[in-house]
Formats: C-alpha cells, structure tokens, sequence
C-alpha cells in the first residue's frame, strides 16, 4: 500500500539532553531528558523521540515518541510503575 514502510533497518543514537523539571498529573519531577535520533538511510527518513527518567529511582516518567515516518508523535505519561502480574 502507498505510504506503508516495513522491512527498512532502523538506526537509534541516543543522548542525554540535560535535565527538566516536568510536571504530571499536578506532580513536579525532576527528570533526565533522553533524546533519541531514529534514521532509516534506505528511505531517507529521520525524526526524534524523547524520554524523561526521574533522576532519584531512574523510573520512566514519560514519553514522545513517533512510531513510523510521516506519524503524528505520540505522548505518554506513567502515572504509576508497572508492578507485574496481578
């Protein structure tokens, strides 16, 4: 189908940004900006994704990330840990 891409090699560099003060449901965290550049050379197609990590426990905070070319980014907040199998 036009405007599909599957099979391409994806390369990811990722780099530490610095640190943000973010701010989720009304909760300020410090956190480390991760910025990840994706390149796909065979298409000539490169965008970013980013990810804050609370600088105290390491845990992942939140996320922007944009999961194909062309894609609107999407963002997402972990209002809690993931804490297994119930």
């Amino acid at each position: 189908m036009p405007g599909y891409h599957i099979g391409y090699q994806a390369n990811s560099q990722f780099k530490r940004q610095g640190q943000q003060t973010i701010t989720i449901n009304e909760q300020t965290h410090n956190a480390a900006l991760f910025i990840e550049t994706v390149t796909v050379s065979t298409i000539e197609r490169q965008w970013t994704n980013r990810y804050w990590f609370d600088l105290d426990s390491g845990r992942l905070l939140k996320t922007e990330q944009t999961p194909a070319p062309d894609m609107a980014p999407i963002t997402i907040d972990f209002l809690k840990p993931y804490q297994g199998d119930l």
